[in-house]
């Protein structure tokens, strides 16, 4: 057997093994998604109100209680007495329109949206990604004059990918932050970039601990730390 028989046996088990791995994290996670619940408080005091949008990150796929999701801990943060949640997993940013149809009250004091990731695991042209986000702010705009906008953090640290793909998304990612930092900035919005450097992102240091067990949604652990990079930026803004 020559060499290259060899190296044609091991990329095929290696193509195998990634194969397999991602059903098997992929079956986790469709299970996460089954049990995760949005978190909301609606005890008819809308003192403070917060509006969340969004994919299966606002809904806190992954944390081991809703109350450990990102809106959760915003709404602590913010004294919110009334939180409405209509994010839904696997939501792409065409999709938030939709949700936007089912809010109950005209204006809210906050609002938090999250998605995006979706769109860059799928390689949707961000071009029209753009116009259909300038259509869900524009809508936003006229509902609160306090938005939130968060995204995913490094997709290329995701261990779901396959190795030589993650330098692929970590590029894809920088480029879709850019693009939303530029639509906050014209839209007068809170973008919130949760990108850190590998050298220093917890979920690149101890993916074991900050994602949970499907390897792409963030655990309780990783939920927190996105949330403090949320609260650093509100803090510096």
């Amino acid at each position: 057997m020559n060499i290259f028989t060899w190296i044609g046996w091991i990329v095929a088990i290696i193509f195998v093994y990634w194969i397999a791995f991602a059903y098997y994290k992929i079956s986790i996670s469709r299970n996460l998604v089954e049990v995760a619940v949005p978190f909301s408080i609606d005890k008819g005091d809308y003192t403070k109100t917060l509006l969340v949008l969004g994919d299966s990150t606002a809904v806190g796929v992954g944390a081991s209680s809703s109350s450990d999701s990102v809106p959760a801990r915003i709404a602590l943060y913010l004294g919110s007495t009334y939180v409405e949640n209509h994010a839904v997993s696997g939501a792409v940013v065409k999709d938030v329109s939709e949700q936007i149809k089912s809010t109950k009250v005209d204006k809210y004091d906050t609002i938090l949206l999250q998605v995006g990731a979706n769109d860059m695991v799928k390689l949707n042209n961000f071009e029209t990604v753009s116009e259909e986000m300038e259509r869900v702010l524009t809508t936003l705009k006229e509902k609160s004059s306090d938005i939130i906008f968060i995204s995913a953090g490094n997709l290329g640290g995701v261990k779901i990918f396959p190795q030589p793909m993650r330098p692929f998304y970590t590029k894809i990612n920088m480029s879709y932050h850019k693009g939303f930092e530029d639509l906050a900035e014209k839209y007068g919005i809170k973008y919130i970039n949760l990108y850190q450097d590998p050298s220093i992102d917890p979920f690149t240091l101890n993916p074991n601990k900050y994602f949970a067990e499907d390897s792409f949604h963030p655990s309780s652990f990783g939920y927190e730390v996105w949330f403090n990079l949320i609260k650093e930026n509100l803090e510096k803004k």
